[in-house]
């Protein structure tokens, strides 16, 4: 079975609690749209 290569990607900038938007906005990490992004993104794998 091949084995999986690892990458790790870092902006080395910090985590000031937020994340961005595609239209720029940022909101917080604890906002519902990252929730309802994130399990989308889990029932796509399915």
């Amino acid at each position: 079975m091949p084995t999986k290569k690892l990458i790790n990607i870092s902006t080395k900038g910090g985590d000031s609690g937020t994340s961005g938007l595609v239209d720029g906005v940022r909101l917080p990490k604890s906002s519902q749209i990252f929730v309802v992004l994130g399990d989308l993104d889990e029932l796509n794998t399915w």
